[in-house]
Protein backbone atom coordinates (compact mmCIF):
# COMPACT_ATOMS: atom_id res chain seq x y z
CA UNK A 1 0.00 0.00 0.00
CA UNK A 2 1.00 3.58 -0.64
CA UNK A 3 1.25 5.92 2.36
CA UNK A 4 0.36 9.00 0.34
CA UNK A 5 -2.76 10.85 1.37
CA UNK A 6 -5.89 9.39 -0.23
CA UNK A 7 -7.64 12.00 -2.37
CA UNK A 8 -11.32 12.54 -1.55
CA UNK A 9 -11.64 9.44 0.67
CA UNK A 10 -15.31 10.12 1.46
CA UNK A 11 -16.24 10.47 -2.21
CA UNK A 12 -14.26 7.41 -3.23
CA UNK A 13 -15.76 5.25 -0.48
CA UNK A 14 -19.34 6.45 -0.95
CA UNK A 15 -19.23 5.88 -4.71
CA UNK A 16 -17.64 2.45 -4.43
CA UNK A 17 -19.99 1.31 -1.67
CA UNK A 18 -23.10 2.61 -3.43
CA UNK A 19 -22.03 0.97 -6.67
CA UNK A 20 -23.34 -2.16 -4.99
CA UNK A 21 -26.95 -2.35 -6.12
CA UNK A 22 -28.03 -3.90 -2.82
CA UNK A 23 -26.59 -0.96 -0.86
CA UNK A 24 -28.25 1.68 -3.06
CA UNK A 25 -31.53 -0.29 -3.05
CA UNK A 26 -31.66 -0.56 0.75
CA UNK A 27 -30.61 3.04 1.24
CA UNK A 28 -33.48 4.36 -0.88
CA UNK A 29 -35.87 1.91 0.77
CA UNK A 30 -34.93 2.85 4.34
CA UNK A 31 -33.79 6.48 4.26
CA UNK A 32 -35.95 8.26 1.70
CA UNK A 33 -39.59 9.18 2.41
CA UNK A 34 -42.09 6.32 2.23
CA UNK A 35 -44.33 8.46 0.02
CA UNK A 36 -41.56 8.50 -2.60
CA UNK A 37 -40.56 4.84 -2.11
CA UNK A 38 -44.16 3.74 -2.65
CA UNK A 39 -44.13 5.38 -6.09
CA UNK A 40 -41.03 3.69 -7.47
CA UNK A 41 -40.07 0.24 -8.71
CA UNK A 42 -36.80 -0.56 -6.94
CA UNK A 43 -36.18 -3.50 -9.25
CA UNK A 44 -35.43 -0.99 -12.04
CA UNK A 45 -32.71 0.84 -10.09
CA UNK A 46 -29.63 1.59 -12.20
CA UNK A 47 -26.53 3.67 -11.48
CA UNK A 48 -25.39 6.43 -13.87
CA UNK A 49 -21.61 6.94 -13.80
CA UNK A 50 -21.82 10.62 -14.78
CA UNK A 51 -20.71 13.35 -12.35
CA UNK A 52 -22.15 16.86 -12.38
CA UNK A 53 -20.12 18.53 -9.61
CA UNK A 54 -18.15 21.60 -10.62
CA UNK A 55 -14.41 20.95 -10.89
CA UNK A 56 -13.66 23.82 -8.51
CA UNK A 57 -15.84 22.18 -5.84
CA UNK A 58 -14.75 18.59 -6.36
CA UNK A 59 -12.50 18.70 -3.28
CA UNK A 60 -15.52 19.13 -0.97
CA UNK A 61 -18.39 17.56 -2.91
CA UNK A 62 -19.10 14.41 -4.88
CA UNK A 63 -22.23 12.95 -6.39
CA UNK A 64 -23.94 9.87 -7.71
CA UNK A 65 -26.99 9.62 -9.98
CA UNK A 66 -29.51 6.79 -10.11
CA UNK A 67 -32.08 6.06 -12.80
CA UNK A 68 -35.28 4.34 -11.76
CA UNK A 69 -38.83 3.85 -13.01
CA UNK A 70 -42.02 4.65 -11.17
CA UNK A 71 -44.55 1.86 -10.80
CA UNK A 72 -46.58 3.35 -13.65
CA UNK A 73 -43.56 3.34 -15.99
CA UNK A 74 -42.30 6.93 -15.75
CA UNK A 75 -38.56 7.56 -15.66
CA UNK A 76 -37.25 9.18 -12.47
CA UNK A 77 -33.76 10.38 -11.53
CA UNK A 78 -32.50 10.33 -7.93
CA UNK A 79 -29.45 12.53 -7.45
CA UNK A 80 -27.24 12.27 -4.36
CA UNK A 81 -24.91 15.14 -3.51
CA UNK A 82 -22.41 14.19 -0.83
CA UNK A 83 -21.07 17.02 1.31
CA UNK A 84 -17.57 16.50 2.74
CA UNK A 85 -17.08 19.89 4.37
CA UNK A 86 -16.41 20.01 8.12
CA UNK A 87 -18.67 23.08 8.33
CA UNK A 88 -22.17 23.94 7.12
CA UNK A 89 -22.16 25.75 3.79
CA UNK A 90 -25.52 27.34 2.93
CA UNK A 91 -24.45 27.80 -0.70
CA UNK A 92 -24.73 24.06 -1.30
CA UNK A 93 -28.41 24.61 -2.16
CA UNK A 94 -27.48 27.03 -4.92
CA UNK A 95 -24.93 24.52 -6.22
CA UNK A 96 -27.50 21.71 -6.00
CA UNK A 97 -29.89 23.73 -8.14
CA UNK A 98 -27.18 24.12 -10.77
CA UNK A 99 -26.37 20.41 -10.77
CA UNK A 100 -30.00 19.38 -11.24
CA UNK A 101 -30.21 21.78 -14.20
CA UNK A 102 -27.07 20.15 -15.67
CA UNK A 103 -28.68 16.73 -15.31
CA UNK A 104 -31.76 17.89 -17.20
CA UNK A 105 -29.65 19.60 -19.86
CA UNK A 106 -27.73 16.39 -20.49
CA UNK A 107 -30.98 14.42 -20.70
CA UNK A 108 -32.29 16.88 -23.31
CA UNK A 109 -29.10 16.47 -25.35
CA UNK A 110 -29.38 12.66 -25.23
CA UNK A 111 -33.07 12.74 -26.18
CA UNK A 112 -32.36 15.17 -29.02
CA UNK A 113 -29.87 12.71 -30.53
CA UNK A 114 -32.36 9.87 -30.09
CA UNK A 115 -35.15 11.86 -31.75
CA UNK A 116 -32.88 12.79 -34.68
CA UNK A 117 -31.98 9.12 -35.16
CA UNK A 118 -35.62 8.05 -34.95
CA UNK A 119 -36.69 10.69 -37.52
CA UNK A 120 -34.01 9.44 -39.93
CA UNK A 121 -35.18 5.84 -39.44
CA UNK A 122 -38.78 6.92 -40.07
CA UNK A 123 -37.80 8.59 -43.35
CA UNK A 124 -35.76 5.54 -44.41
CA UNK A 125 -38.82 3.34 -43.77
CA UNK A 126 -41.11 5.64 -45.74
CA UNK A 127 -42.96 6.88 -42.66
CA UNK A 128 -43.69 10.46 -41.73
CA UNK A 129 -40.72 12.06 -40.05
CA UNK A 130 -42.39 12.48 -36.63
CA UNK A 131 -44.18 9.13 -36.59
CA UNK A 132 -44.07 7.64 -33.06
CA UNK A 133 -42.11 10.58 -31.62
CA UNK A 134 -43.61 11.84 -28.39
CA UNK A 135 -43.63 15.43 -27.20
CA UNK A 136 -40.30 16.37 -25.67
CA UNK A 137 -40.10 16.48 -21.87
CA UNK A 138 -37.53 15.93 -19.13
CA UNK A 139 -37.58 13.53 -16.17
CA UNK A 140 -38.16 14.65 -12.60
CA UNK A 141 -34.93 14.84 -10.58
CA UNK A 142 -35.19 14.10 -6.85
CA UNK A 143 -32.25 15.89 -5.15
CA UNK A 144 -30.84 14.25 -2.03
CA UNK A 145 -28.14 15.78 0.17
CA UNK A 146 -26.07 13.17 2.02
CA UNK A 147 -24.34 14.89 4.92
CA UNK A 148 -22.01 13.33 7.48
CA UNK A 149 -20.46 16.35 9.17
CA UNK A 150 -20.29 16.65 12.95
CA UNK A 151 -22.74 19.57 13.24
CA UNK A 152 -26.45 19.10 12.68
CA UNK A 153 -27.75 20.35 9.33
CA UNK A 154 -29.88 23.49 9.66
CA UNK A 155 -30.16 24.79 6.08
CA UNK A 156 -33.53 24.27 4.43
CA UNK A 157 -34.60 26.89 1.87
CA UNK A 158 -32.90 28.26 -1.22
CA UNK A 159 -34.83 31.51 -0.78
CA UNK A 160 -32.86 32.20 2.44
CA UNK A 161 -29.81 32.97 0.27
CA UNK A 162 -31.41 36.03 -1.30
CA UNK A 163 -31.30 39.58 0.04
CA UNK A 164 -34.47 41.18 1.37
CA UNK A 165 -37.05 40.08 -1.21
CA UNK A 166 -40.21 41.72 0.09
CA UNK A 167 -42.71 41.86 -2.76
CA UNK A 168 -40.38 39.91 -5.07
CA UNK A 169 -40.77 36.32 -3.82
CA UNK A 170 -42.52 35.23 -7.04
CA UNK A 171 -39.24 35.72 -8.88
CA UNK A 172 -37.11 33.58 -6.56
CA UNK A 173 -36.50 29.92 -7.52
CA UNK A 174 -37.40 27.38 -4.86
CA UNK A 175 -37.34 23.60 -4.72
CA UNK A 176 -37.55 20.81 -2.18
CA UNK A 177 -34.83 18.28 -1.53
CA UNK A 178 -34.40 15.28 0.72
CA UNK A 179 -31.77 15.35 3.46
CA UNK A 180 -29.96 12.39 4.98
CA UNK A 181 -28.06 13.85 7.93
CA UNK A 182 -26.06 11.10 9.63
CA UNK A 183 -25.47 13.29 12.68
CA UNK A 184 -29.18 12.95 13.51
CA UNK A 185 -29.13 9.12 13.59
CA UNK A 186 -28.33 7.10 16.69
CA UNK A 187 -26.36 3.89 16.29
CA UNK A 188 -29.44 1.68 16.80
CA UNK A 189 -31.37 3.70 14.20
CA UNK A 190 -29.05 2.68 11.38
CA UNK A 191 -30.95 0.07 9.38
CA UNK A 192 -30.73 -1.83 6.11
CA UNK A 193 -28.69 -4.83 4.96
CA UNK A 194 -25.29 -5.43 6.54
CA UNK A 195 -23.34 -3.73 3.74
CA UNK A 196 -25.41 -0.57 4.07
CA UNK A 197 -25.12 -0.64 7.87
CA UNK A 198 -21.34 -0.93 7.66
CA UNK A 199 -21.16 1.87 5.08
CA UNK A 200 -23.19 4.27 7.22
CA UNK A 201 -21.49 3.31 10.49
CA UNK A 202 -17.96 3.99 9.25
CA UNK A 203 -18.99 7.26 7.59
CA UNK A 204 -20.98 8.49 10.60
CA UNK A 205 -18.22 7.72 13.11
CA UNK A 206 -15.25 8.50 10.86
CA UNK A 207 -14.17 11.39 13.12
CA UNK A 208 -15.09 9.68 16.43
CA UNK A 209 -12.52 9.01 19.15
CA UNK A 210 -14.12 5.58 19.53
CA UNK A 211 -13.80 4.74 15.85
CA UNK A 212 -11.67 1.60 16.33
CA UNK A 213 -14.26 -0.23 18.43
CA UNK A 214 -17.07 0.90 16.13
CA UNK A 215 -15.15 -0.34 13.08
CA UNK A 216 -14.60 -3.75 14.67
CA UNK A 217 -18.31 -3.95 15.48
CA UNK A 218 -19.15 -3.02 11.88
CA UNK A 219 -16.77 -5.66 10.45
CA UNK A 220 -18.23 -8.32 12.73
CA UNK A 221 -21.59 -7.85 10.97
CA UNK A 222 -19.98 -9.32 7.85
CA UNK A 223 -18.94 -12.61 9.50
CA UNK A 224 -21.61 -14.74 7.79
CA UNK A 225 -20.75 -13.37 4.34
CA UNK A 226 -16.95 -13.63 4.05
CA UNK A 227 -17.13 -16.68 1.78
CA UNK A 228 -18.49 -14.31 -0.87
CA UNK A 229 -15.73 -12.58 -2.88
CA UNK A 230 -17.76 -9.36 -3.10
CA UNK A 231 -17.69 -9.19 0.71
CA UNK A 232 -13.89 -9.50 0.77
CA UNK A 233 -13.67 -6.66 -1.75
CA UNK A 234 -16.11 -4.60 0.34
CA UNK A 235 -13.98 -5.15 3.47
CA UNK A 236 -10.92 -3.95 1.55
CA UNK A 237 -12.53 -0.61 0.63
CA UNK A 238 -13.91 -0.16 4.17
CA UNK A 239 -10.43 -0.57 5.62
CA UNK A 240 -8.79 1.74 3.09
CA UNK A 241 -11.39 4.41 3.79
CA UNK A 242 -10.99 3.99 7.55
CA UNK A 243 -7.20 4.40 7.32
CA UNK A 244 -7.49 7.66 5.36
CA UNK A 245 -8.14 9.71 8.52
CA UNK A 246 -5.17 11.91 9.44
CA UNK A 247 -4.75 10.16 12.83
CA UNK A 248 -4.77 6.72 11.25
CA UNK A 249 -2.60 5.23 8.53
CA UNK A 250 -0.67 2.16 7.43
CA UNK A 251 0.61 1.16 10.89
CA UNK A 252 -2.87 1.53 12.34
CA UNK A 253 -4.30 -0.54 9.48
CA UNK A 254 -1.78 -3.36 9.95
CA UNK A 255 -2.51 -3.40 13.68
CA UNK A 256 -6.28 -3.56 13.13
CA UNK A 257 -5.90 -6.52 10.75
CA UNK A 258 -3.26 -8.51 12.64
CA UNK A 259 -4.76 -8.06 16.10
CA UNK A 260 -8.45 -8.43 15.32
CA UNK A 261 -9.23 -10.43 12.18
CA UNK A 262 -8.90 -13.82 13.87
CA UNK A 263 -11.14 -12.59 16.70
CA UNK A 264 -13.77 -11.23 14.31
CA UNK A 265 -13.75 -13.94 11.64
CA UNK A 266 -12.50 -16.91 13.65
CA UNK A 267 -10.86 -19.67 11.59
CA UNK A 268 -11.58 -17.64 8.45
CA UNK A 269 -9.50 -14.70 9.69
CA UNK A 270 -6.30 -15.75 7.91
CA UNK A 271 -8.12 -16.35 4.64
CA UNK A 272 -9.80 -12.93 4.82
CA UNK A 273 -6.47 -11.29 5.68
CA UNK A 274 -4.70 -12.83 2.67
CA UNK A 275 -7.55 -12.09 0.25
CA UNK A 276 -7.75 -8.43 1.28
CA UNK A 277 -3.97 -8.07 0.93
CA UNK A 278 -4.07 -9.56 -2.58
CA UNK A 279 -6.75 -7.06 -3.64
CA UNK A 280 -4.61 -4.17 -2.39
CA UNK A 281 -1.53 -5.52 -4.19
CA UNK A 282 -3.37 -5.70 -7.53
CA UNK A 283 -5.00 -2.29 -7.05
CA UNK A 284 -1.64 -0.87 -6.00
CA UNK A 285 -0.03 -2.00 -9.26
CA UNK A 286 -2.76 -0.36 -11.31
CA UNK A 287 -2.78 2.77 -9.16
CA UNK A 288 0.99 3.08 -9.52
CA UNK A 289 0.68 3.40 -13.30
CA UNK A 290 -2.17 5.88 -12.99
CA UNK A 291 -0.30 7.93 -10.39
CA UNK A 292 2.68 8.23 -12.70
CA UNK A 293 0.41 9.47 -15.50
CA UNK A 294 -1.22 12.02 -13.16
CA UNK A 295 2.18 13.28 -12.04
CA UNK A 296 3.21 13.79 -15.67
CA UNK A 297 0.10 15.90 -16.40
CA UNK A 298 0.59 18.09 -13.33
CA UNK A 299 4.33 18.47 -13.97
CA UNK A 300 3.67 19.50 -17.60
CA UNK A 301 1.24 22.16 -16.37
CA UNK A 302 3.74 23.49 -13.84
CA UNK A 303 6.51 23.68 -16.44
CA UNK A 304 4.36 25.51 -18.99
CA UNK A 305 2.18 27.72 -16.78
CA UNK A 306 4.40 28.04 -13.65
CA UNK A 307 1.51 27.53 -11.26
CA UNK A 308 -1.35 25.00 -11.04
CA UNK A 309 -4.38 25.64 -8.84
CA UNK A 310 -5.24 23.18 -6.11
CA UNK A 311 -8.65 22.53 -7.70
CA UNK A 312 -7.08 21.47 -11.02
CA UNK A 313 -4.52 19.24 -9.28
CA UNK A 314 -7.25 17.70 -7.14
CA UNK A 315 -9.41 16.93 -10.17
CA UNK A 316 -6.52 15.37 -12.10
CA UNK A 317 -5.87 13.13 -9.07
CA UNK A 318 -9.41 11.74 -9.29
CA UNK A 319 -9.05 10.54 -12.92
CA UNK A 320 -8.77 6.76 -13.15
CA UNK A 321 -8.74 6.37 -16.94
CA UNK A 322 -5.25 6.10 -18.43
CA UNK A 323 -6.40 7.20 -21.91
CA UNK A 324 -7.96 10.38 -20.52
CA UNK A 325 -4.73 11.18 -18.66
CA UNK A 326 -2.69 10.69 -21.83
CA UNK A 327 -5.02 13.05 -23.71
CA UNK A 328 -4.73 15.62 -20.92
CA UNK A 329 -0.93 15.43 -21.08
CA UNK A 330 -1.16 16.29 -24.77
CA UNK A 331 -3.52 19.21 -24.02
CA UNK A 332 -1.25 20.44 -21.23
CA UNK A 333 1.54 20.75 -23.77
CA UNK A 334 -0.52 22.20 -26.65
CA UNK A 335 -3.00 24.57 -24.93
CA UNK A 336 -2.28 28.28 -25.24
CA UNK A 337 -3.09 29.05 -21.61
CA UNK A 338 -4.38 27.48 -18.38
CA UNK A 339 -7.95 28.62 -19.09
CA UNK A 340 -7.98 26.62 -22.31
CA UNK A 341 -6.74 23.56 -20.41
CA UNK A 342 -9.44 24.05 -17.77
CA UNK A 343 -12.02 24.12 -20.58
CA UNK A 344 -10.89 20.61 -21.57
CA UNK A 345 -11.23 19.52 -17.93
CA UNK A 346 -14.79 20.85 -17.86
CA UNK A 347 -15.62 18.76 -20.94
CA UNK A 348 -14.26 15.64 -19.24
CA UNK A 349 -16.36 16.37 -16.16
CA UNK A 350 -19.54 16.54 -18.26
CA UNK A 351 -19.02 13.88 -20.94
Amino acid sequence: MNERQIIHPHANFFQRAFSRNDVAHDFILNYLPKKLVNLIDLNTLEIDRESFVDILLSATQSDILFKINTKDGKKLLIYFLIEHKSFLDKWVLFQLLGYTVRISEREREIKKLERTKQKKNNIDKGLTKNDGIEEECISVVVPVIFYHGEKEWNIRKLSSLYCDSSGLTNYIPEFDYELVDLSSYKKDEIVGNVYLKVTILVMKYYYSDNFDSLLLHALSLLYDFVDDWSTIHFISIVLLYSSSHKTRGQEWLVSIIENNFNKIFGEKGGKVMNAVSNIWIEEGKKEGLLEKAREMVIEALKVKYNNVSQSISAFVQTIKDENILHNLLREAILCNDINEFQYHLQKINRV
